[in-house]
């Protein structure tokens, strides 16, 4: 009985010890303190930290600013076994990246990392560009971009839509239309009023025939105002 305790003690503090023998740790240096670390997308810490790990394949980012949208990012991978693994990090080697047009999604091995425009660090090797019905850009090699701000132009691909019906040369021409002609009947009902107030006040005929043509004037004026006014109203609606 007793060696079968013994054999089961001996099993346990085996695994015991494999167990622990299979921890490894990361330790992480920036030259930013208040940088933030995150480790496999669970923020571990700022600036600089030390954390025992089981064995395995760790996707390190940390960002210069967290609180900064566009802040510089710097990416890696890192395998850890039952040895102590340091890795230390430099935002000095930074890039700025924009594109025509602005806001292309910016990714890294099929990871979304931002928006142009944006500061990464060169580090992360090569991006990609993506911006719906524009032709993609692949493999942008950042360590290739030096310190000069780049910027990416992206080919246009999708369909060129009509402009919007308000935005056409015809859609102008009525409304400067409707002005033109709705001044004019309003000027020549004027016109009328006046010529009638004269007829009335000395009846003298010819200040009523004036007032009929001046009245047949804003008439026709009017009518066709009205019919400017039907077509806006159609450009409208059908935009």
């Amino acid at each position: 009985m007793r060696l079968i305790q013994s054999v089961i003690y001996f099993l346990i503090i085996c695994v015991v010890i494999s167990g622990q023998s299979e921890k490894g740790k990361l330790v992480i240096k920036t030259d930013v303190e208040t940088s933030a670390i995150i480790l496999n997308d669970e923020l571990i810490g700022h600036g600089e930290i030390e954390i025992p790990l089981e064995s395995g394949t760790y996707n390190v980012m940390i960002k210069k600013n967290p609180c900064e949208w566009g802040s510089e990012i710097i990416f890696d991978e890192v395998f850890i076994d039952n040895n102590a693994v340091e890795r230390k990090y430099s935002f000095e080697s930074e890039v700025f990246l924009d594109s025509d047009p602005t806001d292309a999604y910016v990714y890294y091995e099929d990871e979304l990392i931002g928006h142009t425009p944006l500061f990464i660090n060169s580090n992360v090797g090569s991006v990609d560009l993506l911006k719906p019905s524009f032709k993609s850009s692949m493999n942008i090699n950042l360590k290739q971009m030096g310190k000069v701000p780049q910027r990416i132009n992206l080919e246009f691909q999708g369909v060129e839509s009509e402009p919007a019906l308000r935005e056409t040369i015809w859609f102008k021409v009525l409304l400067g239309s409707a002005v033109l002609v709705g001044g004019t009947a309003a000027y020549y009902k004027i016109q009328a009023d006046n010529e009638y107030q004269k007829y009335l006040e000395t009846e003298d005929t010819s200040f009523r025939d004036r007032t009929d043509k001046y009245d047949a004037i804003s008439g026709v004026s009017f009518g066709l105002l009205q019919l400017n006014f039907a077509a806006i109203l159609y450009f409208l609606l059908a935009d």
